[in-house]
């Protein structure tokens, strides 16, 4: 269950949230192309250090959502296997995926701070 409102969670706030954008906080490599096309400032250039470390963030979750799923198909096949040590078998990755949220919501935050309404537009129109 925490795999899946982990995942609501994420595709509502950087996906859902944003329909039909052409930049998405859960594709650092589209969203680094459009921050590209921002005028060359002081700005651009923090806005795409901000991008590399989304890239970090987002291989990060998928390495942590790959393991809890591996690690759940490997416990729910045991016959003796209960709700608890199910929920156990994922405590160490729901740790990751959720510092990983954190870091997410930071960095969308230290972005709409960084970017002007204008070229908030530019990167996230569609």
């Amino acid at each position: 269950m925490p795999i899946l409102i982990t995942i609501a969670t994420v595709s509502y706030l950087f996906v859902g949230g944003s329909k039909g954008a052409s930049a998405s906080f859960l594709d650092p490599g589209a969203l680094r192309k459009k921050l590209e096309e921002l005028p060359e400032e002081p700005t651009r250039t923090q806005a795409l250090a901000l991008a590399d470390r989304l890239d970090t963030l987002a291989r990060e979750y998928d390495m942590a959502t790959e393991a809890a799923m591996i690690a759940i198909g490997a416990e729910v096949q045991k016959w003796s296997s209960s709700a608890s040590s199910l929920i156990e078998s994922l405590r160490e990755q729901d740790q990751v995926r959720g510092r990983v949220l954190r870091d997410l919501v930071q960095l969308r935050h230290s972005l709409v701070e960084m970017l002007s309404p204008a070229q908030w537009q530019q990167v996230f129109a569609s």
